[in-house]
């Protein structure tokens, strides 16, 4: 929201933001970025109960005032993704029976409109290391953590989400509008970057077979139990996508390979086919035990796959030496093996694909991600959507030149030469000195994790 207040400064005399401190509800650096507003900032913060909750928006004018009373906070997703209520106000200044309401607003919270209240303090640098200092305000670094250890884990009990869905529907995410999704950077030489959640629709979630080697298996497993009829084409490994754009010949290729390239979709019992293999092989992993497992033994019918739906491009979800988004031309099913992307409309998909592959989203990638054994870097969906990347419509021009060098395995440093030049550069606005720390930071960070695996 703050290059929106800093633009509002050239037509809004005085702008004045009083905001609470209270559990944690903010950071270091978002109090840093109020500051550098240059506005009357202000805190409240009282150590005991109540905290200050208040959500009100007074914009005063000459002729008229505008009220604005609700629980929205002062952010895009408070104001245009969650379910909220406001009220808005319209005062005729001409009128003493509307002047009223403002005076009862302004006497009711006397204390902050004047500025007397003693819980009140104007924003400076001192007063926010006090609070950092205090650990009553957390840095970002802090506030991750704590949301890391807090979160459910991504691998959800399909038992209990078929039974909550059914009592409480998913209901689709409202869309934030466009000019509240992007943010400037604080270094004037640079444009506008985006973190690549605002510009997909859903990232994640995975898909769980219960048992890969019985749902995905090779061509000769197909044509032996003649499962034809319910083979989708599939890709489940990173060594089976050596590009950034996976195309219908690409899973031919590995069709006619040992790779495990299909998944089988299977129907429910009373639409299944008796005459043909299904049968045969259900019970082959019946015999094997596989609808005795957690995942598969919750189902109505065990061999029946939920939450299958083809994505438009793919996130790998453990990689070696970078993460790769990738367009998924073929139409190709997965699994937990990689994050199904689907990206909003309006998004150039070629543009947002070749954004991704520069210094800077990489680095991003590194600080996102978790290290595992053997220097694998793994991104789960709420960590790959941290990333940011410097998005352009006309980056979509690199997308093929990208693709035929990482496919002729040419060394990732000597792509991104070519990458930062016209993402980060020409249409990004960073310096080469810019553009080298960027790729330094990426390269530190990536050696860092490799060599852990040696």
């Amino acid at each position: 929201m703050s290059h929106h207040i800093e633009n509002a400064k050239s037509h809004i005399k005085i702008i004045t933001i009083v905001t609470g401190v209270d559990q944690k509800g903010t950071s270091k650096e978002a109090l840093e970025a109020l500051l550098d507003l240059d506005i009357n900032a202000f805190i409240f913060y009282q150590r005991s109960f109540p905290i200050f909750h208040p959500k009100i928006y007074l914009f005063e004018g000459e002729n008229k005032t505008e009220l604005i009373i609700g629980s929205s906070n002062l952010t895009a997703q408070g104001l245009f993704a969650n379910v909220e209520t406001s009220l808005l106000v319209s005062v005729d200044n001409s009128k003493e029976s509307d002047r009223e309401i403002v005076r009862q607003l302004k006497d009711y919270f006397k204390g902050i409109f004047d500025y007397s209240d003693p819980n009140l303090k104007r924003l400076s640098k001192e007063l926010i290391d006090e609070l950092v200092k205090e650990k009553i305000v957390p840095t970002e670094a802090e506030r991750k953590a704590a949301h890391d250890k807090d979160e459910k884990t991504e691998r959800e009990d399909e038992n209990t989400e078929r039974i909550i869905s059914k009592i409480f529907p998913k209901r689709e995410i409202p869309k934030i509008p466009r000019e509240f999704r992007s943010f400037k950077i604080k270094n004037p030489s640079t444009k506008i970057i985006v973190g690549i959640k605002e510009q997909i629709f859903e990232s994640g979630k995975l898909v769980w077979t219960g048992s890969n080697d019985f749902f995905t298996v090779p061509l000769t497993t197909v044509e032996e139990y003649g499962l034809e009829a319910y083979a989708r084409p599939m890709v489940g490994r990173s060594v089976q996508v050596n590009s950034v754009i996976f195309e219908e010949q690409d899973w031919t290729k590995n069709k006619h390979s040992k790779a495990k390239a299909h998944l089988l979709v299977f129907p429910d019992r009373k639409n299944l086919d008796k005459k043909n293999g299904a049968v045969k092989y259900i019970e082959h992993g019946e015999s094997l035990g596989i609808h005795k497992g957690y995942k598969t033994g919750i189902r109505d019918d065990w061999f029946v796959v939920p939450s299958l739906k083809i994505s438009e491009a793919l996130f790998i979800r453990r990689n070696n030496l970078y993460p790769r988004l990738i367009i998924n031309k073929a139409g190709a099913y997965t699994t937990d093996t990689m994050h199904r992307v689907f990206i909003r409309p309006g998004t150039n998909i070629e543009a947002l694909t070749a954004s991704y592959y520069n210094s800077l989203s990489l680095a991003f990638t590194e600080v996102s991600g978790r290290s595992h054994g053997g220097g694998v870097l793994e991104l789960m969906p709420n960590e790959a959507e941290r990333i940011l990347l410097p998005y352009h419509t006309d980056n979509s021009a690199l997308l093929l030149q990208i693709d035929q060098l990482i496919r002729s395995k040419t060394d990732i440093g000597e792509v991104l030469k070519i990458t930062n030049e016209i993402i980060l550069k020409k249409h990004f606005g960073l310096t080469n000195k810019e553009i080298n720390l960027a790729h330094s930071i990426w390269k530190k960070l990536s050696s860092r994790r490799l060599n852990r695996g040696k």
